[in-house]
């Protein structure tokens, strides 16, 4: 079986910030976690919506692979790829769910994964922070969490 791609875009109409997520799900894996992801997509799209959290950074790019019974992109949970684009302003980085886990309980999924991608997105963060400061940018990364926090608590 085949993973499947499901494109989630967050777009702050500011046009200073612009944070997209693309979201990969492999068949076989979680199929309940598509409306989960929806909902905390909407959440972090309004709370970034008005931020801004430096002046060389105005889009960050997630790609978000969810590992199932079938695919593995990555062989555990974590921060992969993290790169800038300095023409578009852009961090591009990889994060991946493993399946540890994932269970057939909705409910039970949607904290799991809400957890998961607080983790992820807290430590990737950190990584941004550091390429940040290696590559002379500014980036909030105080901001940043705060506002990740307040959309996934």
């Amino acid at each position: 079986m085949k993973g499947q791609e499901v494109h989630v875009h967050i777009h702050s109409d500011r046009g200073e910030f612009l944070m997209d997520i693309y979201i990969t799900v492999a068949n076989g894996g979680v199929s309940n976690i598509r409306l989960t992801v929806y909902k905390y997509k909407d959440l972090i799209k309004e709370k970034f919506a008005n931020q801004n959290f430096g002046d060389y950074i105005t889009e960050i790019s997630y790609f978000l692979f969810i590992n199932g019974d079938v695919t593995r992109y990555y062989e555990s949970s974590g921060v992969y790829k993290l790169s800038y684009k300095p023409k578009k302003k852009c961090m591009d980085l990889h994060i991946c769910m493993d399946e540890t886990g994932w269970s057939d309980d909705e409910d039970r999924n949607e904290v799991i994964f809400k957890n998961a991608l607080m983790n992820l997105l807290i430590y990737s963060s950190e990584a941004i922070k550091e390429k940040s400061i290696a590559k002379k940018l500014d980036f909030n990364k105080d901001l940043f969490d705060q506002t990740l926090k307040s959309c996934l608590e």
